[in-house]
């Protein structure tokens, strides 16, 4: 019965602990973040006062619409409409897969409690779990 208080403490000392840590990084992370996009945005400005640079990104601007104004009559065709909405179906079924065959290795980690897996003769791959933390409201 000790020895299971022990580990219970020992647990709830390391859930802390862990929290704390997430917590912190996280809270690093936002700041870092921010400075970041403060570094970046003083860089845009220096780039934007030279005038060589401006005038570039002004024709370059240009340049671009003029190409995305073809790239959209280019769509409109039948044909190429259908190649686009097959690229967007194929996208799709490439991520529900993803999602199935990463549902499938946490089982087969589970179950079988191997990191690895042989998916083809001679090639051995790693199982990887990844985690981050989503905002829920």
């Amino acid at each position: 019965m000790d020895g299971q208080l022990i580990h219970a403490d020992s647990d709830a000392t390391v859930v802390l602990s862990l929290e704390e840590m997430i917590k912190s990084n996280t809270a690093s992370i936002q700041t870092l973040s921010e400075e970041k996009k403060r570094v970046s945005e003083m860089l845009e400005d220096t780039f934007n006062n030279d005038a060589t640079y401006a005038s570039q990104k002004d024709f370059i601007k240009q340049e671009q619409k003029k190409l995305k104004e073809i790239k959209s009559r280019i769509s409109a065709q039948v044909s190429v409409k259908e190649m686009l909405d097959k690229k967007k179906h194929i996208t799709s079924e490439i991520k529900e897969r993803r999602n199935a065959v990463s549902d499938y290795l946490l089982e087969y980690e589970r179950i079988s409690e191997a990191t690895q897996l042989e998916l083809f003769p001679g090639e051995i791959l790693q199982i990887v779990k990844v985690a981050k933390l989503v905002r829920t409201g």
